[in-house]
């Protein structure tokens, strides 16, 4: 398991565990800019336990909170 993980390390520059929480924002990311569900539901849907945890991890990954991201990368 450590060799794995050191080995892993070494090619993404991420965990096992932050490169799926990356893979999960990015799944969220796709998701805010092409649907209107709620963040609530999304955060759940992409595999967040809960809301606050999700938006916490978004904004320190992107830069913004989930509304934000919606608000200035779609084209509604």
């Amino acid at each position: 398991r450590n060799y794995f993980v050191r080995i892993f390390k070494e090619c993404t520059s991420l965990s096992p565990y932050e490169y799926i929480l990356h893979y999960r924002v990015d799944k969220a990311k796709e998701m805010l800019r092409t649907s209107d569900y709620s963040v609530e539901h999304i955060s759940y849907k992409v595999g967040f336990q809960s809301q606050s945890n999700f938006i916490s991890y978004f904004k320190k990954v992107t830069g913004k909170t989930p509304l934000n991201f919606r608000n200035t990368e779609t084209k509604f």
